[in-house]
C-alpha cells in the first residue's frame, strides 16, 4: 500500500493509485485526516510513525514523537512499502500586497522525511519522492 502526503489532499490521489495499482491510506477521499475513517484515526494516535507522517502532510512542524521500531513493523504488517509525497501539494498561503501567494514548504518537510528515513528519497524529481519503507527502489517517473 501508499501512504500519499499530503494525505488525501484531492482527487489526484484516487487518479495515482489507479497509475501505481496500489492501495492507498483509507481508501477513502476527504479533505483531512478528522473525517477520515475511526480505523485511520485510530492509527494515526496510537503510531507515531503515521503521526509524524500525517504531520508533515499537514506541515504542523511541531509534532515531535519518538518513532519507535515497532511503529515501522504495526505500518509495514498492514501492508505499507511506500510513502509518496507530493511536493506542489506542501504549500502554505502568504499575503503579499493584498494577494494570497503560494509558498513551498517542501524543503521543511524534506528534513523531517530525511530525519524519519535517514536516507533521501529513493526516486525523485520536481513533483514527487518516494520512499521505499523496504529500503532503497529503483524506479522511474514517466511524464
Amino acid at each position: 500500500a501508499v501512504l500519499d502526503l499530503p494525505y488525501l489532499m484531492r482527487q489526484e490521489n484516487l487518479y495515482l493509485q489507479t497509475l501505481h495499482q496500489k492501495p492507498i491510506l483509507g481508501g477513502m477521499l476527504v479533505r483531512g485526516t478528522g473525517f477520515g475513517s475511526s480505523e485511520v484515526r485510530a492509527l494515526q494516535a496510537r503510531n507515531h510513525l503515521v503521526q509524524q507522517l500525517m504531520a508533515i502532510g499537514d506541515q504542523n512542524w511541531m509534532v515531535h514523537e519518538q518513532i519507535l521500531p515497532e511503529d515501522h513493523v504495526e505500518f509495514r504488517a498492514l501492508g505499507y512499502r511506500y510513502i509518496l509525497v507530493h511536493k506542489y501539494g506542501i504549500i502554505r498561503p502568504r499575503q503579499k500586497n493584498n494577494q494570497t501567494q503560494w509558498e513551498s514548504q517542501w524543503d521543511r518537510a524534506e528534513r523531517k522525511l530525511l530525519d524519519i528515513f535517514q536516507r533521501p528519497p529513493d526516486s525523485e524529481d520536481d513533483r514527487f519522492a518516494l520512499w521505499g519503507l523496504d529500503g532503497r527502489i529503483s524506479c522511474t517517473t514517466a511524464d
